[in-house]
């Protein structure tokens, strides 16, 4: 491992421009290098990550694992903090504390149900806690669980002199006041990118006057009544997705829940947490888009509305202009150059369609996949697919909307039938493959062999 390790001078960079910041304002989910900084905490704890053996082989294992771990396989005692150098102490009691429950929060969280999304989560809430270095120091001090889960040869978190450089960043962060809505947290699992979250309290009436669509786990307004109380001001929309009632998380809720709340609870005000689908610029919160195309919704008209609605303006030079209190897609994602992971690969292929497994994800059941979607499918869609260093992107051609995120740690297997060879498919469970009970195979056709095969071995 170098020592000019550019994750690490990155990431550097970033903490100095929260810095910068801080002294204004505390760090919110606005702020443009909390997302960068986020993905790049996270690549360093990725880096070197070791594959977990099972019973059907080697399986990509992520960081979350071994953090969850850490307080039952962490020794606390006052030798090890004496013999420990300096910098890597033992943690205070309070922060060991913060960090325990932090993790307990992180367990208990309903919006979030993939190895991926749980560690994503966590970052989150430790920043908000400023306990982003315990992991960092337990982990260090237990060189069993350092040794289990990195190789030592190209990871920033088995080099103790690396380990000494990136505590000292974090360190910094730890004495920022982040006030990031950890609520905003039901995406999580699929990307870094964040949308707009609104809460809201209705005065008590019988109905909101939205109409809901279910699509993924996901309840969306796919009507608002206009003149209704949800109308008002749009604070609801058509494409909004529905977070939370009463604090009680919608995602993967029965078709029976809202109502039921809602009977449960009248004469009440009524407590409503919203995920916008689209940004001030008008532009659709990708995520949001795969969900609201299943829903046979208009996605071009939905966006030619949205664009019409008129921003908040302030006068500048006597003239207005325009105010967007968020960031959009594009703009929250513009990283520099050396920030873009170096693997990317992209390839146009057609999208075959998925099939549900059950519990068998292995590389065996490719080929019944494959025949099995081509056997129930008679449409084909035209998408891109883009390899990441985590990865795997699935987005429209022409918008380039990512329509699916489907995470190395979730890919049970993948492989090709011996002819034609234009075909490919993947199987996805709907957690970490070694701990999924679900899997549903996906099946897409390259334009020849050639391609199919280097989109393998990307995988």
């Amino acid at each position: 491992m170098t020592l000019n390790e550019p994750l690490i001078k990155d990431l550097k960079g970033y903490v100095l421009r929260l810095h910068q910041d801080a002294v204004k304002m505390p760090i919110t989910d606005t702020h443009p290098s909390v997302l960068p900084f986020c993905q790049l905490l996270e690549s360093i704890f990725r880096k070197g990550l070791k594959g977990l053996a099972t019973a059907v082989g080697v399986t990509r294992q992520d960081y979350w694992v071994w953090i969850q771990n850490l307080p039952k396989n962490s020794q606390l005692s006052s030798g090890q903090r004496e013999s420990s150098p300096p910098f890597l102490r033992s943690v205070s009691e309070k922060a060991f504390s913060l960090f325990k429950s932090t993790i307990e929060m992180t367990q208990k969280c309903s919006k979030v149900r993939t190895v991926q999304g749980r560690g994503r989560y966590f970052i989150r809430v430790a920043l908000v806690k400023n306990i982003i270095t315990v992991p960092v120091h337990l982990l260090h001090q237990n060189k069993d669980i350092r040794h289990k889960t990195y190789d030592s040869h190209t990871s920033i978190l088995a080099d103790e002199i690396l380990t000494e450089v990136l505590l000292s960043a974090l360190q910094e962060v730890t004495e920022l006041n982040f006030d990031l809505n950890v609520k905003n947290a039901s995406f999580l699992d699929e990307t870094w990118l964040l949308p707009i979250y609104q809460s809201y309290e209705f005065v008590p009436c019988y109905s909101l006057g939205i109409k809901i669509g279910y699509v993924r786990g996901r309840a969306i307004a796919v009507n608002v009544r206009e003149g209704s109380v949800a109308a008002e001001d749009d604070k609801v929309e058509v494409g909004d997705i529905l977070d939370e009632m009463y604090g009680e998380s919608l995602y993967l809720c029965k078709k029976w829940k809202i109502p039921d709340l809602l009977k449960h609870r009248r004469g009440m005000p009524i407590q409503l947490d919203i995920v916008k689908g689209h940004y001030t610029s008008g532009e659709l919160y990708p995520p949001a888009a795969s969900v609201l195309r299943q829903l046979g919704v208009n996605l071009e008209n939905l966006i030619q509305i949205y664009r019409k609605k008129s921003f908040p303006k302030k006068k500048v030079n006597n003239q207005e202009d325009v105010i967007n209190p968020f960031p959009d897609a594009m703009s929250a994602l513009q990283m520099p150059d050396q920030l873009l992971p170096k693997n990317n690969v992209i390839f146009p292929v057609l999208f075959i369609g998925k099939v549900y497994l059950g519990k068998d994800g292995t590389k065996e059941k490719i080929i019944y996949g494959i025949s099995e979607c081509l056997r129930e499918t008679s449409t084909k869609q035209k998408v891109i697919l883009e390899t990441q260093e985590t990865a795997l992107l699935v987005k429209d051609p022409e918008t380039r909307v990512v329509l699916y995120e489907h995470s190395y740690t979730m890919i049970g297997a993948c492989g090709r039938p011996k002819s034609p060879q234009t075909y490919f498919a993947y199987t996805l469970g709907e957690t970490s493959c070694n701990l999924s009970q679900h899997f549903n195979c996906y099946v897409y056709q390259t334009k020849d062999a050639d391609s199919s095969r280097d989109i393998l071995q990307n995988i």
